[in-house]
């Protein structure tokens, strides 16, 4: 008796193991991140607090309702030509979306990174985009 009792309590720590790593299928979603940096001062022009915010509700809002984050950054890049690193603040977007509209989102982001370097006289916007694993967790 004290062998099956044995096997069975076994057997059943063994299962329960098996899903230990597996995801939640009901919660776990496969999204896109994509991140955009946006230096803000350079040799001839400064983006303001003002002006950044300005961008942000009038173009970033406009192309994002569903929502983003805005994170404060500090940028540090070479020149090749001098061969010197420079630092600026910065600020990022940081979106995730569903993997379905990418395309969509990708033309979205460069119309609002095109806008800010003509508006602001900027040389570049980073973007970069990865596949990355989502979930919203809730409170009960």
């Amino acid at each position: 008796m004290k062998n099956l009792l044995f096997v069975m309590v076994f057997a059943v720590l063994i299962a329960s193991c098996s899903n230990i790593n597996e995801p939640d299928n009901d919660l776990d979603y496969s999204c896109i991140e994509s991140r955009v940096f946006f230096g803000l001062a350079s040799d001839s022009i400064t983006v303001s607090n003002i002006q950044w915010n300005s961008f942000v509700n009038n173009e970033v809002i406009k192309y994002f309702p569903a929502g983003f984050t805005v994170i404060d950054a500090n940028g540090f890049f070479r020149i090749c030509d001098t061969c010197e690193t420079y630092s600026e603040k910065s600020k990022i977007i940081q979106l995730v979306y569903s993997k379905e509209l990418f395309m969509e989102n990708k033309q979205k982001i460069e119309q609002v990174a095109d806008y800010y370097m003509r508006t602001y006289n900027r040389p570049a916007v980073l973007v970069s985009s990865n596949n990355v694993d989502c979930k919203f967790l809730y409170r009960e």
